[in-house]
């Protein structure tokens, strides 16, 4: 299960069935917590629509865009990590791996 907040660094505006559409295995109550976290910690902000219906978007606030460029290199390293670990014999389920000293 993909964790929402790895997909801010390239969030355009989007609604939340959009975002519960793209995210696989999220629940709408885990991904309403999360969205609700991130909006409390400045990085996205809600926008909700004078329409009949309550329709909100999300967007990237001005501190989540500013982890962009860093949250871009960390997808780039875990996809290196992922493909020089399938190369050396390891699973590619990284989160099965048991980290020992």
């Amino acid at each position: 299960m993909e964790n929402p907040h790895y997909h801010c660094p390239r969030l355009r505006s989007r609604r939340f069935k959009e975002l519960s559409r793209e995210i696989e295995g999220v629940s709408a109550k885990m991904l309403s917590k999360e969205l609700k976290d991130l909006e409390t910690n400045g990085l996205i902000t809600r926008l909700p629509h004078g329409s009949p219906t309550i329709a909100v978007t999300y967007v990237l606030a001005p501190l989540g865009k500013s982890l962009d460029k860093l949250l871009v290199e960390l997808r780039e390293w875990g996809a290196a990590f992922r493909a020089s670990t399938a190369v050396a014999g390891y699973p590619k389920d990284t989160a099965n791996l048991l980290v020992t000293k």
